[in-house]
């Protein structure tokens, strides 16, 4: 049974945090014939307008899971 990690990232910090984690489950998974860890990449794009893709490629990040384009509107309408 694979471990399942998800994470979530947003913010250029926490990417380049992200790519680190990658970085180490490719390790861990390239050292056995079945995937060891599965990893669920979680994008959550504040402005939908920003476009990332040089960091990803850059960081060696694979494509996300799942894109969140969350705009910035208020506080109550984000969280309803």
């Amino acid at each position: 049974m694979a471990l399942k990690i998800l994470s979530v990232a947003g913010a250029r910090s926490s990417l380049i945090k992200v790519s680190a984690i990658c970085e180490a489950i490719k390790k861990i998974n390239s050292r056995f014939q079945e995937e060891q860890v599965k990893h669920l990449l979680v994008q959550v794009q504040a402005d939908p307008d920003r476009n990332r893709s040089d960091l990803f490629n850059d960081l060696e990040l694979p494509k996300p899971d799942i894109c969140l384009q969350i705009n910035s509107a208020s506080h109550s309408i984000e969280l309803a």
